[in-house]
């Protein structure tokens, strides 16, 4: 890592910290609006540098456990978001001991990216959730809180992959097409380090979730502070719930 970027990394976990330490809406607006547009321009900027060069980095590989309550929906938004952020990811189950570990694997910056985006989100997913009113006659008020949170997260990941999406085509006309090339042979060796590490995978079971809550959980996604507009997102595609 270089100067400049830990400088930057700096930033962007100052700015989520007052994103999150802040009851003022407006204000978390603009310091996560700053902070995840210098998370893209990071994530580029850092794609972009030729291997072999000072500060480049290399493909590794980084756990996160994720502890109850709701581990597994901490873990998927976990997931997701790294997916989102160009990693290739697998969920361990503790086998019923209350965590899931969630095993990604991508280039350094990305799993800095995808843990630090994380960190905050999950913030504002727990208490999206606690402020969030299960309705009157409602069932399985733990179905409805488990669909709130599969809500939140599948909506609040669409407007992460657009905002990657977005920095990746101006990336893509800044260098001439370069960059969707380079772009490519990152997400091609994420999958490679995966496949060199679980050979047989297996097929992961799908999750389901029966309850009502997941209208509002995608209502609370939509204002999560992201710092984009608020773009409703659909499921994204990869290893998890196969």
């Amino acid at each position: 890592m270089t100067k400049v970027s830990d400088s930057l990394l700096e930033k962007i976990s100052a700015l989520l910290r007052k994103a999150e330490g802040t009851d003022n809406a407006e204000e978390a607006e603009a310091y996560t609006a700053k902070a995840t547009e210098l998370i893209a321009k990071y994530g580029i900027d850092q794609a972009m540098i030729p291997q072999g060069e000072p500060g480049a980095n290399k493909a590794s590989d980084h756990k996160i456990t994720c502890r109850r309550p709701w581990a597994m929906e901490k873990a998927q938004l976990c997931g997701w978001l790294a997916q989102a952020l160009r990693c290739e990811v697998v969920l361990l189950p503790s086998g019923g001991k209350g965590w899931v570990t969630v095993h990604i694997f991508g280039y350094d910056s990305d799993l800095r990216r995808s843990e630090m985006l994380y960190n905050s989100l999950v913030v504002q997913m727990t208490n999206a959730l606690a402020a969030a009113t299960v309705p009157p006659n409602t069932r399985s008020p733990r179905a409805w809180r488990r669909s709130f949170l599969l809500g939140f997260s599948t909506t609040v990941v669409g407007r992460v992959k657009v905002i990657e999406d977005r920095a990746a085509a101006q990336a893509h006309r800044d260098s001439g097409g370069k960059a969707e090339l380079v772009l490519a042979d990152r997400a091609a060796v994420a999958r490679r380090l995966l496949e060199d590490y679980y050979p047989l995978p297996g097929k992961k079971k799908k999750t389901t979730y029966t309850g009502s809550g997941y209208h509002d959980g995608r209502t609370a996604g939509e204002r999560a502070d992201i710092g984009q507009p608020k773009v409703g997102g659909r499921r994204p595609r990869g290893t998890l719930g196969r």
